[in-house]
């Protein structure tokens, strides 16, 4: 008669589990919470896509500070789990006249509640833009005389506002947006939820 191996308990199963975990995060190269990125390091600096900077970036720490750039969508951003926000002015050249293009950064603390800012109706509408290079979406909103381009990648909620809607100036509205994805998603950073967690050290 063969007896059956004793059963682990399933305590010794989760401890193990837990020990595993403990030892990938140990190993694996520090990383910073996203919600710790400063926008203003993430932001294009307006030399790209045909487009130069016109000033300096401007930064938000705070929701008293955000509303001095956004007025009262400051608290729209709030409910969403705000933490900090990067603005800077561009310029660029259509037939010889200057276009203006304002470029906007908002981290949300994580990328669930920067998806759930895209999301809201409240944010914005658009087309989806297609081919878009980010891990996000993306939309564009191109009427009127102007041009808006909104994007979230990871924690972040993006958006590029251009005072034409002519094609050239649209696709360096998309241009920018497209760069600032990039560099978003070239930053490692470790991401503040269980399943993220998993994906990243497994």
């Amino acid at each position: 008669m063969t007896l059956a191996p004793p059963r682990q308990p399933r305590v010794w199963i989760a401890v193990a589990v837990g020990l595993a975990l403990h030892a990938a995060l140990a190993a694996a190269p520090a990383l910073s919470l996203c919600s710790d990125i400063a926008p203003a390091a993430l932001l294009i600096d307006g030399t790209v896509c045909q487009t130069s900077p016109d000033g300096e970036i401007q930064t938000a720490d705070s929701v008293e500070e955000l509303s001095q750039f956004i007025n009262g969508a400051a608290f729209f951003h709030a409910e969403y789990d705000f933490t900090a926000a990067a603005f800077l002015n561009c310029v660029t050249d259509l037939d010889g006249q200057p276009v203006a293009m304002m470029i906007s950064l908002f981290n949300q603390g994580t990328s669930e509640s920067a998806e759930g800012l895209y999301d809201d109706p409240q944010s914005g509408s658009g087309d989806p833009i297609p081919d878009w290079t980010g891990n996000g979406e993306a939309r564009l909103r191109a009427a009127f005389g102007s041009a808006t381009v909104q994007f979230h990648e990871a924690c972040f909620f993006g958006q590029v506002l251009a005072l034409s809607d002519d094609a050239a100036i649209v696709d360096r509205a998309v241009c920018l947006a497209s760069a600032m994805a990039g560099l978003i998603d070239s930053v490692p950073a470790r991401t503040q939820t269980w399943s993220a967690v998993k994906t990243l050290y497994r």
